[in-house]
């Protein structure tokens, strides 16, 4: 449904007086990735790594500074050029804190109401209202609600309200930034188990954006992880949680905290990184993971590593890997 070629995207530092350029971030660099239909693609990654910077970079609030995006076997940015309405009633975004993305002078209904305007979804006032009725059952909230201000509501309530809007046009793919962190252990779990019933109800494809693991065990299809605006390991969920291939995927995996000892055994080796994330501004030359990398040598500093399959379906950018793993 969905193939990132090449995908970048980098934004201009300015300084000085004149504010001329003196830099860039990177925040995507070079991002490769597929996600078929009716898949949960995980993507996680600390913060900074540029995975809400890419999901932004799908739904078109930023423009590419170079790649290409398909979707649905078309040129997803020339058809957004061509007729960005048509678009994002496909493409649709759940954004991190519902707080701050609902607007909070307008009731559920005028927030509900305007993405069925702009699409024309429902003829007249009397339809409009039977499918915002049918939306909050949809997303498990009484229709009195409705009349309500996002102010009103707990967080969780604004969250599910977020969903109904992103799915008012009626869309099949979805970007969930981070959907569930800014809500409460117990809600997160119920917005999840939710979300994952509405992919199954309305056959939705979703991109899960997160800084989770341990969710996206129970949640995903396939993971793909980020840093530093590149994609060190891209698999499917299970063969990716089974055996997991780069040292920082193996460190994300390892600082997961866990409650038996059960879970402790499928939990990889302790990997300890050295030093802090650098700059994007500043990104080390060759790997960009190397200044952390406990298994760093000497070519990484020099030479940037191939994103290669080097099991099937399982890709990944690390030296340590040549076609084959364990390959010197």
């Amino acid at each position: 449904m969905l193939e990132l070629t090449d995908l970048c995207k980098y934004f201009p530092v300015q300084g000085g007086i004149l504010r001329r350029k003196v830099g860039e971030v990177r925040a995507v660099d070079g991002v490769d990735l597929r996600v078929a239909k009716g898949e949960i693609l995980g993507l996680v990654g600390e913060s900074g790594s540029g995975k809400s910077t890419l999901g932004y970079t799908i739904v078109g609030i930023y423009d590419p500074t170079r790649g290409s995006i398909t979707f649905k076997g078309s040129d997803l940015v020339a058809r957004r050029r061509h007729d960005q309405r048509a678009v994002s009633k496909e493409v649709q975004i759940v954004f991190q804190d519902p707080g701050s993305s609902l607007n909070p002078k307008r009731t559920i209904k005028q927030t509900l109401e305007l993405p069925l305007k702009i699409h024309r979804v429902g003829a007249s006032r009397k339809e409009r209202l039977a499918i915002l009725k049918e939306l909050m059952r949809t997303v498990e909230l009484p229709e009195p609600y409705l009349y309500r201000s996002p102010s009103a509501l707990s967080g969780g309530q604004r969250q599910r309200v977020a969903v109904a809007r992103s799915l008012a046009s009626r869309p099949d793919f979805l970007v969930l930034d981070e959907p569930t962190s800014a809500l409460d252990v117990s809600v997160q779990a119920k917005l999840t188990r939710l979300l994952l019933s509405l992919r199954e109800e309305l056959d939705l494809t979703y991109v899960f954006i997160t800084h989770d693991l341990s969710l996206m065990r129970n949640v995903a299809t396939s993971v793909a992880i980020m840093y530093l605006g590149k994609t060190c390991e891209i698999a499917e969920a299970e063969p990716f949680f089974a055996q997991p291939l780069h040292p920082y995927t193996q460190m994300l995996l390892s600082s997961i905290p866990v409650v038996s000892e059960e879970e402790e055994k499928h939990k990889p080796k302790q990997v300890i990184p050295s030093g802090e994330i650098p700059s994007p501004v500043n990104i080390p030359s060759g790997c960009s993971f190397r200044t952390r990398c406990p298994s760093v040598m000497d070519i990484c500093s020099v030479q940037d590593p191939v994103f290669r399959e080097v099991l099937p379906g399982h890709h990944v950018r690390c030296h340590l890997y040549g076609l084959e793993v364990g390959a010197e």
